[in-house]
């Protein structure tokens, strides 16, 4: 829906480090698009476990141009299941689009 794209903003805001809790992150988040559990780069401690949400629109800019934002948040939670890292990372791409794409 279009709250898709401010799912980072409001999520982050309600995320505290070292106080919300897995559940609590499942509740504000929902359930997440991937998990990695220890020994990956982003569970890095043994015990720790991550959750990655990732969200990707595409839009039409100009006639011959396509957009693609990608947002990816990560959050780490400490063997207590208490976050213990958060990072949200954003990417845009514009690229053209094939000739016989263009209407």
């Amino acid at each position: 829906g279009a709250d898709e794209t401010a799912f980072d903003e409001k999520v982050v805001k309600r995320i505290k480090r070292g106080e919300t809790t897995r559940t609590e992150v499942l509740a504000i988040a929902g359930p997440p698009t991937g998990q990695f559990i220890y020994p990956t780069p982003q569970a890095t401690v043994p015990g720790r476990r991550a959750y990655v949400y990732g969200y990707s629109r595409s839009e039409r800019l100009a006639p011959a141009t396509l957009e693609t934002a990608n947002k990816v948040l990560t959050i780490t939670f400490d063997d207590h299941d208490v976050v213990a890292e958060l990072s949200l990372v954003m990417t845009t791409i514009s690229r053209p689009l094939p000739s016989g794409d263009r209407s």
